[in-house]
């Protein structure tokens, strides 16, 4: 696809590559923004404090949906593939290992006491898996951010080859 100039209008693989970004940085970004926003809630109604930081992790089908959103957008677009499928698949595999280590240890089930280095190796994994939603989250936010700079500025277009 050639570049734009100033007044065109964008065509139809412009858009919709524009409106997945929107739809994964929105997805994603919700579900990291969700913890931080119903402490506030919570502490406007009960006074106390309380973060529910699983909470990106019981939202994982979130994550997925606005991942493919991302990825699709990124390969539309021909912007940062490689850096958003890296975090998105990461994402995966790590909430995956989170769920394996967990089950391995005994966590999962309750058979073991969360304590030591079972709970250690737990959290480690799933700490990789939050810092693998926020990766995508900010590759995302740098793809839509490509998508809508204006014709005089770096170019968004899909390159050719």
């Amino acid at each position: 696809m050639a570049m734009r100039t100033r007044g065109e209008r964008p065509g139809p693989v412009v858009i919709v590559a524009r409106v997945l970004a929107v739809i994964g940085v929105v997805l994603v970004g919700g579900v990291l923004a969700a913890p931080i926003v119903l402490l506030m809630v919570g502490a406007a109604m009960r006074g106390g404090l309380h973060l529910d930081y699983l909470l990106p992790g019981e939202l994982v089908a979130i994550v997925a949906v606005g991942g493919v959103a991302l990825v699709v957008a990124a390969y539309l677009a021909r912007r940062s593939r490689l850096a958003i499928t890296v975090s998105a698949v990461l994402a995966g595999v790590m909430f995956a290992v989170v769920t394996w280590v967990a089950t391995a240890t005994g966590l999962g089930d309750g058979d073991r006491s969360a304590t030591g280095w079972r709970l250690t190796l737990v959290v480690t994994a799933y700490a990789g898996y939050v810092a693998a939603v926020a990766a995508l989250f900010a590759f995302g936010i740098g793809l839509a951010r490509a998508a809508f700079r204006r014709a005089g500025e770096a170019t968004w277009a899909p390159s050719r080859g």
